[in-house]
C-alpha cells in the first residue's frame, strides 16, 4: 500500500477507496459503516464526491484524519483486522509527520522570499 494519506490546506486526509484498498474490504462496505455511524458529530461534515471506477460513478468519503482514526476504531476485530489497523494508523501518522516538513519547507522558502523582498 503506498499512499494512506494526502495532503489538503486544511491538514491531511485519506478516502474510502483507500482505506478499502487497505483493510482488503468492498468499498461499499467502508461507506456502510461510515452511514452505519453518520449520527456520530464527527462524521457530519464528510466530503463526498463522485469518482468513477470501471465506467461507473460511486461516491468516495473524503475523510479528516480524526475521521479517519474513528473510523478504523469502529471496524470488526479480526486477528487480520487488528494487525492492518496498527499499520494504517502508523503509515497515517508518518504521512502527517512527512507532509508537516513540506508544508514547513514551503513556508520557511516563502518567509525567505518575503524578505528578501522586504530587503530590496
Amino acid at each position: 500500500m503506498n499512499e494512506i494519506a494526502l495532503a489538503k490546506e486544511e491538514g491531511i486526509y485519506t478516502d474510502t477507496l483507500i482505506m478499502a484498498a487497505h483493510f482488503e474490504l468492498q468499498h461499499a462496505s467502508i461507506i456502510l459503516l461510515l452511514k452505519k455511524h453518520s449520527s456520530l458529530d464527527t462524521f457530519h461534515n464528510v466530503e463526498v464526491r463522485e469518482e468513477r471506477t470501471k465506467g461507473r460513478s460511486i461516491k468516495v468519503a473524503c475523510l479528516t484524519e480524526s475521521q479517519t482514526i474513528l473510523l478504523v476504531l469502529l471496524m470488526r476485530n479480526t486477528k487480520k483486522t487488528t494487525q492492518l489497523k496498527v499499520k494504517f494508523i502508523e503509515s497515517l501518522l508518518e504521512e502527517r509527520k512527512a507532509i508537516g516538513k513540506q508544508f514547513a519547507k514551503i513556508a520557511k522558502t516563502n518567509r525567505l522570499i518575503t524578505l528578501k523582498k522586504d530587503l530590496t
